[in-house]
């Protein structure tokens, strides 16, 4: 999160914005209690702003007020992860039936270097930046569907899934094993086997959301030890 003051022109949403980026992108841990008056002393700004944006951060589930306390970054519980994670798979599921109908060999082309790049990030140690491209692997597949209804629900879960994903990645497997299950995703598809590119999805989704618990419940279990 870059914390250099911010110009007044689009303050709120720009204040929003940061936050918001801190969090999805780990740099503000779950739990974190967030301290206002440090936060506007960074960004050059009164604490109007701030409060505004965590409301607003709140209402999307990505931060939580505590009464008599303050506003903390969310903690997922694992009933939390598997709910988002059912919504991700139906949705996924769903387009991959609907894309396997009307993919092209250019839309294979695309996604294969989609996946090269995920690769060259995970070789580069960039992790932060597979992640990234990642989303734009999900997000091209989606967008393929041509169901204009998927892809707006899916963002509204996006921002978790980002965070889950920047979380997984402290498991050592879960990025190879990410790219594997893109090159399974994308041959299915090129063979126009739909059963088999459900199937691929559906894994690869339950892979993650298991990677995702693992290193969560790690991190809940090693607070109640401190």
């Amino acid at each position: 999160m870059s914390l250099e003051k911010i110009e007044h022109k689009g303050l709120n949403e720009r204040v929003y914005s940061r936050i918001k980026e801190a969090i999805i992108n780990g740099n503000l841990k779950s739990g974190t209690k967030i301290n206002l008056n440090e936060l506007a002393e960074k960004f050059g700004t009164s604490k109007t702003p701030i409060r505004q944006a965590l409301n607003r951060l709140s209402y999307e589930g990505i931060t939580e007020v505590i009464p008599r306390s303050g506003t903390y970054v969310k903690e997922y519980t694992v009933e939390d992860i598997e709910k988002i994670f059912q919504i991700r798979s139906a949705l996924e599921e769903l387009a991959i039936g609907l894309v396997i109908k009307r993919i092209t060999a250019n839309n294979i082309k695309k996604l294969k270097e989609i996946n090269l790049i995920c690769e060259e990030m995970y070789n580069k140690g960039k992790l932060k930046e597979f992640v990234t491209t990642d989303d734009k692997f999900h997000f091209y597949l989606l967008n393929l569907s041509n169901n204009e209804y998927i892809l707006p629900t899916y963002q509204t879960i996006q921002d978790k899934l980002h965070y889950f994903k920047i979380s997984g990645l402290e498991i050592s497997c879960a990025i190879d094993s990410a790219i594997k299950y893109h090159d399974k995703i994308i041959d299915s598809l090129e063979k126009k086997d739909a059963d088999l590119a459900e199937q691929y999805i559906k894994e690869h989704i339950e892979e993650t959301f298991k990677n995702t618990v693992k290193f969560i419940s790690q991190k809940q279990e090693g607070k109640k030890n401190a």
